[in-house]
């Protein structure tokens, strides 16, 4: 160095660089944002020339709605790894399922670039959740398409495979107002069917044979079709996680109840995995999309070699033995399941927490849901003020925030310092998501350059350079010369780092923005505009380019007033402080704003956006 170079200048200099590789390495065009590409299949790892030891994680979905595609995506990035999803035209699109035999060919030419695997079996063996409500897939074409997954993990055996699958919910898609009729029906006929042999009520016999007679025998029979096919499926996943073929298996329930037909499935299949001693390698709970989301934390946990411990903080003693709409079980159970699927553990007594979820959940009447309200977001308020990480999971209302719940906590707190918040569909779907992101919240903000999960390659002159530390799964790299591993505070990890958190703080946005905004103003405004134009709700045909546009011009300015809570915050990258000299990033402006409807219904919708950012040295 030039002696006449002062130690100041050289360090605004190296600042100034860092700036520029930062803005250059996050200034990605859209069509990679999702890694993949308009003509062909997922490229590798957007993130792999500038991040060369970032994971890859493939994940097949449960189906091409935002829930299973883009929050997936975004809690892999936020926790440090690059997603690779399967392209657009070989997903499916509301009742048109994937096809199956291309999906599992794409899965299997494209393995050898992901690190560890995600994967739907209702996806492979179906072509989605919808199609996996109809008997149209025979059971010996969905067998064979799930023996793709044993020949994945007999190719790559030091790679991770995450697999779940779905335990049938009790009533058909309702995707016509027809359709809403047997909907009802068969639902009431499945939990009737369960209940006057369990808990019998007088008048249930009558009802349940009432029920039975007005369901069309056509619309029954394909229901209990798939019904069976779908069992001895979830049962021979059970039997691959025995044999070895997958590393940890989920069966989720999706919409259920108290009492149904879907009980007795699930009472068997735990019953069946414990007989043959599965132990911790498998769960089920009530819940469906959060999956990806939950299994991708376990990713987290497993690579990066270290859990994060959570508190739970109920609103009252008694929302613990609250047994929520659409769900079987206890939410504390619920929530415990959770935890333990996505590697993390629950305080003991004494033990300190790295996470916090708190939770606003109904009460028994509107006084006493206003003093639980009051309590909970002061203890998340007081929690945020000391520093902790706080998820927020918003469980009053099915399918919504709690509109009181958000105006409160927003005037208590920075929501912008959350971990997380969650608030669409069922409360498992909320529990999930909100844990997703707050785990690999976490993780990231642990992040050092050393972590087991590190690990890169590069090649020069024609030879391969490796290092993957020991702990990780090293499939496929066999005989690979060895190099360092990155030094302390390098360049790459501090990209890495602020890459998890920019894409941290647009995801909680989106939430706030989805989940309040869209879910309690916007889709109301949307279902009025959709009976004047005199469109079906179930499926808007030729009016979906109408009702989308009106969707993207009413939710447009909710955007940007949530906006202004994220303007010109620091984005935090670190669990520690900040040395002195560490330069810092601000959130600068919201970017590349696309609303839209990925389905011909409003149940949906998808946002997408960045958020542009300043780096500026420390005062």
């Amino acid at each position: 160095m030039n002696p006449k170079f002062k130690k100041n200048e050289y360090l605004f200099f190296l600042i100034f660089l860092a700036a520029a590789v930062f803005n250059m390495a996050l200034d990605v065009p859209p069509a990679l944002a999702a890694g993949t590409g308009d003509d062909g299949p997922a490229r590798a790892s957007r993130w792999t020339p500038l991040i060369p030891y970032c994971k890859t994680v493939m994940i097949i979905p449960l189906d091409s709605r935002p829930a299973n595609v883009l929050y997936p995506s975004l809690i892999c990035k936020i926790a440090g790894f690059e997603p690779m999803l399967p392209p657009a035209e070989l997903m499916d699109n509301f009742k048109k399922p994937a096809d199956c035999e291309k999906m599992a060919e794409w899965m299997t030419a494209n393995a050898d670039k992901a690190d560890a695997f995600v994967i739907s079996a209702t996806m492979l063996c179906y072509g989605g959740l919808v199609a996996s409500r109809t008997s149209e897939k025979h059971l010996y074409q969905a067998l064979k398409n799930l023996k793709h997954i044993e020949n994945l993990k007999k190719k790559y055996p030091g790679k991770p495979v995450f697999v779940y699958d779905i335990i049938q919910r009790l009533a058909v898609t309702a995707s016509s107002e027809k359709d809403l009729e047997y909907y009802n029906l068969v639902r009431q006929w499945a939990i009737l069917e369960d209940k006057i042999k369990t808990a019998p009520e007088p008048g249930d016999a009558e009802t349940h044979a009432r029920v039975r007679s007005q369901i069309p025998q056509r619309v029954f029979d394909d229901y209990m079709k798939a019904r069976k096919r779908n069992n001895a499926v979830n049962v021979k996943s059970v039997q691959m996680r025995a044999a070895g073929h997958i590393d940890y298996l989920v069966l989720g329930q999706d919409d259920a109840s108290k009492y149904g037909i879907h009980k007795s499935e699930a009472r068997a299949l735990r019953n069946f995995a414990e007989n043959i001693r599965l132990g911790g390698s498998y769960n089920i709970f009530p819940g469906a999309d959060e999956i990806d989301a939950v299994l991708i934390a376990r990713l987290a946990s497993f690579f990066y070699k270290i859990k994060p411990k959570y508190r739970v903080v109920y609103p009252n003693g008694e929302s613990a033995r609250w047994i929520a709409p659409y769900e079987d079980i206890e939410i504390s159970e619920n929530i415990k399941r959770h935890i333990e699927v996505s590697g993390a553990d629950i305080c003991a007594d004494g033990e300190t927490a790295d996470i916090i979820l708190a939770l606003n959940a109904t009460a028994e009447n509107e006084i006493k849901r206003a003093r639980d309200m009051d309590k909970i977001t002061d203890t998340i308020a007081a929690l945020v003020k000391e520093g902790k990480l706080v998820a927020a999971a918003d469980l009053s209302f099915a399918n919504r925030s709690d509109t009181a719940f958000v105006e409160l906590l927003c005037a208590k707190t920075d929501v912008t310092e959350l971990a997380a918040y969650s608030a669409w569909n069922t409360a498992g779907n909320k529990i999930g998501f909100a844990l997703g992101q707050a785990s690999a919240r976490w993780h990231s903000l642990n992040l050092k350059p050393n972590e087991p999960g590190f690990s890169f390659s590069v090649v020069e002159n024609g030879r391969s350079f490796s290092s993957k530390t020991p702990g990780s799964f090293q499939g496929g790299v066999p005989g690979s010369l060895t190099a360092p591993p990155p030094a302390p505070g390098d360049i790459f990890t501090d990209k890495l780092k602020l890459h998890c958190a920019r894409t941290h703080y647009e995801l909680l946005m989106l939430r706030f923005l989805k989940d309040y905004s869209y879910k309690n103003f916007t889709m109301k405004q949307a279902e009025k505009y959709i009976a004047s134009a005199g469109a079906d709700r179930f499926d808007l045909k030729d009016k979906k380019s109408d009702v989308q546009d009106f969707v993207a011009r009413s939710l447009a300015p909710y955007a940007h007033k949530w906006f202004e809570r994220f303007k010109g915050k620091q984005m935090k990258t670190s669990i520690k402080a900040y040395h002195d000299e560490t330069p810092r990033a601000y959130i600068k402006s919201l970017e590349n704003l696309k609303i839209t409807l990925p389905w011909p219904r409003i149940f949906e919708c998808e946002i997408n956006f960045n958020f542009g950012f300043d780096i500026r040295a420390a005062k």
